[in-house]
């Protein structure tokens, strides 16, 4: 693809990543991380923040793929409408993070589970070291930033688990749907950023 920063003129026919906007406001403590990411990288995105977003930027870009972010919402208890919006409308390829991973499997059909918050930088049990997610990257010895009390009760029908964590659902994979979700934030570290890169240089 060709990355090229925001514009702050409201031009046409670009390619276009969307950020799906699912923080909490006033922090949005999910978000700086993300947008820092791509405005290194140089990357031209626009950020959703409501469903009508999504629908805008479809008429007016060329949506090439779709980030959604964690929240310090709780996908039980608080709105998933702009996930969904971006699960039901989007076909463009979607790497979804913690609560957006957790939405993307309620979306699914899945029962989401909670449980004690998990605040850490941790190894995880066992990785799909063949997914292309993981290029380049050895989570062997590869720390990852995770932040969660829910989780998937088990994995997506269509989906592969490609991701555990101490008996957790911690990644999965759709290839068909080009759709991914990680319960832990790859933005979050550089040295795990590889992550998106991969799915950027996908796309």
């Amino acid at each position: 693809m060709r990355y090229i920063k925001e514009y702050k003129e409201y031009s046409t026919n670009k390619d276009l990543i969307i950020v799906i906007d699912n923080t909490m406001p006033p922090e949005k403590k999910y978000l700086s991380n993300i947008i820092k990411y791509l405005e290194n990288s140089n990357i031209f995105y626009k950020i959703a923040t409501e469903p009508e977003h999504i629908l805008e930027y479809s008429k007016n870009y060329n949506i090439i793929g779709a980030l959604s972010t964690g929240s310090d919402y709780r996908v039980n208890k608080d709105s998933n409408r702009l996930s969904y919006k971006a699960l039901q409308y989007l076909e463009c390829p979607i790497l979804a993070m913690c609560f957006g991973f957790q939405s993307m499997s309620k979306f699914y059909g899945v029962e989401i589970q909670s449980g004690s918050e998990i605040k850490d930088n941790l190894y995880v049990t066992s990785f799909d070291e063949s997914h292309f997610l993981f290029r380049d990257i050895d989570l062997k010895t590869t720390k990852l930033s995770f932040c969660f009390h829910d989780y998937p009760s088990e994995v997506p029908q269509g989906f592969t688990k490609i991701v555990e964590l101490d008996g957790k659902i911690a990644g999965v994979s759709n290839t068909h749907l080009k759709r991914y979700g990680l319960l832990f934030h790859p933005e979050d570290l550089t040295t795990t950023h590889i992550i998106i890169d991969n799915f950027i240089e996908s796309l």
